[in-house]
């Protein structure tokens, strides 16, 4: 948590940090990013981002909750009214998701770093927390379609949230390595998929 000094900031300083903080960790894994250069960055003594923050691990997972708050209220924002139809659903969730990558392109970035932070000892294995969560939503979801006959009885639910999760982290790649590929047509496709596979006949 930052702390009270922080707090007071003027908001100019305080998204200044943020913003610099961003682009540091974007930039590099979290064992590689440095508060040295941010501190350069913000033309500040390195002394000054520890009055602010207590260590490089309460900066980091500060900006990643601030970040994945910002994309949730994003989400919601748009998505005002949820839809009851599960492929409706999953199709806003990743237009929405990818909307918003393309418009915070370094928030994008910072997260795309720590999806793959595997294996440090700070701040843990934060790439098998997020399948975990994601996984888990999913097969909430699929767990309750399945229960109101709505997609195929033996389907097995864990592989298909594992494959949701897998398969739609793969949509903003597709979507670079294809760029006149329009993401509503991508999405639309790969729910053509997920279709064929979950739904009853």
């Amino acid at each position: 948590m930052p702390t009270l000094t922080f707090d007071k900031l003027k908001t100019e300083k305080k998204e200044k940090l943020i913003q610099f903080a961003l682009e540091e960790f974007a930039s590099n894994t979290y064992q590689n990013a440095s508060i040295t250069q941010l501190a350069k960055k913000m033309n500040i003594a390195k002394g000054s981002i520890y009055q602010y923050f207590e260590s490089k691990k309460d900066l980091y997972f500060y900006l990643l909750n601030e970040v994945n708050q910002k994309k949730q209220q994003f989400i919601t924002q748009y998505l005002k009214e949820i839809p009851t139809d599960f492929f409706e659903l999953l199709k806003q969730i990743y237009l929405l998701g990818i909307k918003f990558d393309k418009e915070n392109e370094i928030i994008q970035k910072f997260l795309f770093q720590v999806q793959y932070e595997k294996n440090n000892e700070e701040i843990g294995n934060l790439y098998e927390q997020s399948w975990l969560q994601s996984v888990q939503y999913y097969k909430n979801l699929l767990l309750k379609e399945q229960t109101n006959n709505k997609i195929r009885k033996d389907v097995s639910i864990d592989v298909m949230a594992y494959f949701i999760v897998q398969s739609g982290r793969s949509l903003p790649e597709i979507l670079q390595l294809f760029p006149n590929y329009s993401s509503e047509k991508c999405i639309e496709e790969w729910l053509y998929l997920l279709k064929s596979g979950l739904q009853s006949v």
